[in-house]
């Protein structure tokens, strides 16, 4: 069976929530939304591969 992005989240919400942030999947089309505080959110894209797709995704993300 192939990896999918879906198999990324698990051990990068443990990771995530270690670090005393608290964790949400699916937010605003964005797969992870992290929250610590009063710091800025964290956004993260989970993606198997890297692309240019990928790339025109993260700048479109930097516009949130």
């Amino acid at each position: 069976m192939d990896m999918q992005e879906i198999d990324l989240y698990p051990p990068l919400k443990d990771y995530l929530v270690h670090q005393g942030y608290e964790v949400k999947g699916e937010v605003l089309h964005c797969d992870v939304i992290a929250v610590r505080g009063d710091e800025s959110i964290v956004v993260v894209e989970l993606k198997l591969s890297l692309n240019l797709s990928v790339l025109l995704q993260a700048v479109d993300r930097l516009k949130i």
